[in-house]
C-alpha cells in the first residue's frame, strides 16, 4: 500500500503476500522538493525513486494528499535508504494503515534507491 501524507512523503507499507498476517515494514519516499529534502544528492536520489514508483507502482498517476493505493497484484522491489528510528511512534501512536501494523518503530526514510528486479 502507498499513501500520500501531508508532509509530502509516500508512506509505503511492505508486507508479505500471506494475508493471514497483518504485519508490515514501513518505508517512505519524500517529495523531491527542497522544502522536504535539503541535501542535493538526496534530492536527486529521491526524485529517481519517486519516478520509479510512479512508473512501476502508480501507473504514472501522482497520489494526492490523503489518497491511498493498494498495489494489486503485489510488486517486488529492492529498496535501500536511511535507517530511521521514528521515536514519535513510541507508545500508543498508530503505526501502519489499513489494518497492517508495523512491529517496530524503525523504518527506511528516505528511500534513496529502488529497483524492480523483474518485469512486473
Amino acid at each position: 500500500m502507498i499513501a500520500a501524507e501531508a508532509d509530502g512523503d509516500y508512506h509505503i507499507q511492505i508486507a508479505g503476500i500471506d494475508k493471514s498476517t497483518a504485519r508490515c515494514f514501513i518505508v517512505e519516499a519524500p517529495r523531491p522538493a527542497k522544502k522536504f529534502v535539503k541535501d542535493g544528492r538526496v534530492l536527486q536520489a529521491t526524485a529517481s525513486v519517486r519516478q520509479a514508483l510512479l512508473d512501476k507502482a502508480l501507473g504514472g498517476n501522482e497520489l494526492k494528499y490523503g489518497a491511498t493505493k493498494i498495489i494489486k497484484p503485489p510488486i517486488f522491489a529492492k529498496i535501500s535508504g536511511q535507517f530511521f528510528y521514528d521515536d514519535w511512534h513510541i507508545g500508543d501512536q498508530p503505526r501502519g494503515k489499513k489494518g497492517c501494523k508495523s512491529p517496530t518503530v524503525a523504518e527506511i526514510h528516505p528511500i534513496t534507491y529502488v529497483e524492480f528486479p523483474w518485469p512486473q
